[in-house]
């Protein structure tokens, strides 16, 4: 089971738990969950302790020529002895160390990790202040995780002074033969995710930029996913995220890859830096990081990101949480910004209240649990993932501001949020073809395809061309809107007085010698601009 740092309050009857989250009053439901899964946990550790005492009790029986009831009793006497009658406590400590790593529960002390000293200052100062739990509910078994994806990677395993010191042999030989068979296992991984990714059959991690990397996988794609067509016509994504170790060194080459696909021409010293820049999206995608992600986030962005992340973290700790999500029965993901909305967007009969998050095409996002994922073949969406993915730029959504109006912050006479209303028109406007039909019609014509990707910016290229019929058809869909929607006449009519009002005093302040905004501006920059 995970250490205890507080075994016990007298006071009040509460258990802290690395490895886990802060425990309420012991007889509440809501430690069930982790308690099940800590039992799993033990349940396998057992398994395999007992597996490893069987195995060389068998292994020395053969050796000294044992047979029939004889070979039993040695096995039975090896059993008996490893186990402590009065306290059930393991006694192998080769067996015990064999267990836990099994598990990923390998203590992060000194005796048993010299030289790793980032995992116990993690430790200790979870220890020191059980509040990082919210930030880091698990400690031992993810950096466990992380050392074994380190140590199946060719390459990097040798930067680990743990791996190095087994690999020659300096603690002994059981540990340098499994340095070797790590060695080689991890060859045969990066082998196969290379021969994956080369054919467009394994993902990495997508487009560096957040916004352009939730439109990739609003469309359904994955990262860091074994990818093939399906029998219906649809892509398939099976996501490997859950196989860490081995995940971890796949990833790491499908990353490598796709850079490579990007810069061909790249030197060595720019695949140092490719390695390197693919080791941190590969941490960053990691489940059991994600906590500690949205922290910094929240840290560096508070007024955006600290409502999500004290909400979200507020929702995590509702009785059964993930089971609510998991069984929620609302197809669609919904838009959160504040703390109220981040609580409840995965509580059934609450989250359908909450706005729909649409994509750029103005069609909201299914919301998809489990592993797989699939995304529909179709012509618009596969040629735009295909340009974010290859040149990390794409079409994003429609602004929410509309003539100095937040669009997010207003509900329609119809209840419906005004923002989700202006992107369902900016892709789909009555009585015309959607946006996706014009698109999919200059995407098949022969002028589009003689076109080169390239900046959007930039007349004659792809994206330039495509994002020029969006910007004509979104320009047609607020005058629908503001048609549809007579009621924000007025809002906006005050904004804009309010506009014309301030160039109006900003004109009288300068005839009248009074410092206007741009000399202010002049003065502040020292006239450089």
């Amino acid at each position: 089971m995970p250490e205890t740092v507080l075994e016990y309050d007298s006071q009040a009857p509460v258990f802290y738990k690395t490895g886990e989250q802060i425990w309420q009053q012991t007889h509440c439901g809501v430690g069930l969950p982790t308690r099940a899964l800590g039992g799993a946990d033990e349940f396998f550790k057992t398994l395999r302790y007992r597996a490893v005492v069987q195995s060389k009790a068998a292994t020395d029986a053969a050796d000294i020529g044992l047979s029939g009831q004889d070979f039993k009793d040695y096995v039975q006497k090896a059993m008996d002895k490893a186990i402590d009658p009065a306290t059930g406590r393991a006694l192998d400590a080769n067996a015990v160390r064999e267990a836990q790593m099994t598990t990923f529960q390998q203590d992060l002390n000194y005796e048993t990790l010299p030289g790793f000293a980032l995992g116990r200052a993690v430790q200790s100062a979870r220890r020191t202040a059980p509040i990082l739990a919210l930030v880091l509910p698990f400690v031992k078994t993810p950096i466990n995780v992380i050392r074994y994806g380190m140590k199946l990677t060719p390459g990097l395993n040798v930067l680990q002074t743990e791996f190095r010191n087994a690999l020659f042999g300096r603690t002994g030989q059981e540990t340098q033969a499994h340095a070797i068979g790590q060695m080689a296992m991890g060859s045969m991984f990066m082998g196969l995710a290379a021969h994956l990714a080369a054919n467009d059959s394994l993902t990495g991690s997508g487009p560096d930029n957040y916004v352009l990397k939730q439109e990739l996988l609003s469309t359904g794609w994955k990262p860091y996913s074994v990818t093939w067509m399906g029998a219906d016509g649809k892509r398939q994504y099976f996501q490997l995220g859950r196989f860490d170790p081995a995940a971890t060194v796949m990833g790491l080459v499908a990353d490598i890859v796709a850079l490579n696909k990007k810069n061909p021409d790249q030197d060595y010293s720019d695949l140092i830096m490719a390695v390197a820049v693919a080791v941190a999206k590969n941490l960053g995608e990691k489940t059991f990081l994600l906590n500690l992600n949205n922290s910094l986030k929240a840290a560096l962005d508070p007024e955006t990101e600290l409502p999500k992340f004290l909400g979200r973290t507020a929702g995590s700790m509702l009785p059964m949480s993930s089971l609510m999500r998991g069984a929620n029965p609302d197809p669609y993901l919904r838009e959160a910004r504040t703390f109220v909305d981040n609580a409840i967007r995965g509580v059934p009969g609450l989250s359908d209240n909450l706005p729909l998050s649409m994509d750029v095409w103005g069609d909201p996002i299914e919301r998809h649990v489990g592993l797989t994922d699939s995304q529909d073949n179709d012509i618009v969406e596969a040629e735009h993932n295909r340009i974010m993915l290859q040149t990390d730029q794409g079409i994003g959504k429609p602004g929410t501001d509309l003539q100095g109006v937040d669009l997010r912050e207003l509900t329609l006479r119809d209840g419906k949020n005004a923002y989700q209303r202006l992107q369902e028109l900016s892709g789909h406007i009555p009585g015309q073809k959607s946006l996706k039909e014009v698109l999919a019609t200059l995407i098949r014509s022969e002028p589009y395809q003689d076109l080169s990707d390239g900046d959007p910016d930039v007349k004659g290229t792809r994206l330039n061309k495509l994002g020029e019929i969006v910007q004509r058809y979104r320009e047609a869909a607020k005058k629908v809107f503001l048609q549809e929607n007579s009621e924000l006449h007025p809002i906006i009519g005050k904004r804009q007085m309010e506009a014309r009002g301030a160039v109006t005093a900003n004109r009288k302040a300068r005839t009248n010698g009074q410092p206007s905004a741009r000399a202010l501006l002049e003065a502040l920059t020292g006239g450089q601009q």
